[in-house]
């Protein structure tokens, strides 16, 4: 989680990112304000359905990362769930990236996707590739795949295909 923070933070600091906790049981939620702290990373602790401020009023900082605490352990759609719906009520924002925190964010991703879902009034939707983390070269999944529903299985477009063979549109 740590690492995906400082790779948005990378990107840009204009975008405002919320972090949520589904009710952990281990002391990650220490570990990742007191990286913020040493790492002078503006951010406020809320509990679900609470609202944050832009300003960190102690500090007169601006908040960086929103980090939201739920009450209960929702699984990953139920903790996507909780964001959007702060987003969606609290942040003026004209577009959202959805990130799992095992995510490595090239420096170069959020601002192409910005540019690409701002390029057209169609566009409601982007999504860039992913890669395995420990062998950058070879692509985990490229934009979806295709379910074969007889067979009940699906297989992932360029999967296992290393990057640099493809061809960039």
């Amino acid at each position: 989680t740590i690492e995906c923070i400082d790779s948005i933070l990378s990107c840009t600091r204009d975008a405002k990112i919320v972090l949520v906790d589904n009710k952990s049981d281990d002391d990650s939620v220490n570990e990742i304000v007191k990286h913020f702290k040493l790492n002078g990373i503006g951010y406020v602790l809320i509990r679900e359905n609470e609202k944050s401020e832009n300003i960190d009023k102690d500090n007169n900082k601006i908040i960086d990362v929103i980090f939201i605490l739920n009450k209960h352990n929702y699984g990953y759609a139920g903790g996507n769930n909780v964001v959007l719906s702060y987003i969606t009520n609290y942040c003026n924002s004209e577009f959202i990236w959805l990130l799992n925190t095992d995510c490595i964010v090239d420096k170069n991703s959020l601002p192409a996707l910005v540019k690409k879902a701002g390029g057209s009034g169609h566009i409601g939707f982007v999504g860039s590739v992913s890669r395995y983390y420990d062998n950058r070269d070879i692509i985990q999944c490229y934009g979806g795949g295709i379910f074969y529903p007889y067979l009940g299985v699906s297989k992932l477009y360029m999967k296992n295909k290393n990057i640099n063979n493809i061809a960039t549109h």
